[in-house]
């Protein structure tokens, strides 16, 4: 479903390589290593997510950040592999530069819906920011203004 601003996915089970760090620079940090990783496996074929764990708090400048790499079924590392059950999402896309705002847009557009509210099961199904252009991303010539993420909010039917 698609109302233009928004889409409804259905995301599959995946196995994911999953990497957290709680600091002051958590997405920074994070990202160094997933980096790390990505190349030192030669990853090519892969999804790449991130979200707030734990979630900043008004104060606090210490949080946490956590990236997943989705992986397949038979890989072996020592680093910590996670399964993740998918879901049903709501999807939109988002500059860096505006994802705060675009985040609390995106929630206010979904708790307006009149067949779906937000699923709050943040252990199972958390907010995901999906970098659907790695390497574009990862590019240090490439402004805030122009890198992409897709948001993903967890949502149940009423």
């Amino acid at each position: 479903m698609n109302n233009g601003s928004y889409m409804i996915i259905s995301l599959p089970k995946m196995k994911v390589v999953s990497f957290c760090i709680v600091s002051k620079t958590p997405e920074e940090d994070t990202w160094n290593e997933v980096k790390k990783f990505i190349k030192d496996n030669k990853l090519i074929d892969f999804r790449h997510f991130g979200f707030n764990n734990p979630s900043p708090t008004e104060g606090n400048l210490v949080y946490g950040y956590e990236m997943w790499v989705t992986v397949p079924n038979d890989f072996k590392t020592e680093s910590v592999i996670k399964e993740f059950s998918g879901g049903l999402y709501a999807s939109t896309t988002s500059y860096l530069i505006n994802i705060e705002e675009k985040w609390r847009e995106f929630g206010t557009m979904i708790n307006e819906n009149e067949e779906y509210d937000i699923d709050f099961d943040q252990e199972t199904h958390p907010w995901l920011e999906e970098c659907t252009n790695y390497l574009h991303f990862i590019d240090p010539d490439v402004s805030f203004s122009e890198k992409q993420l897709d948001l993903l909010l967890p949502i149940k039917r009423k």
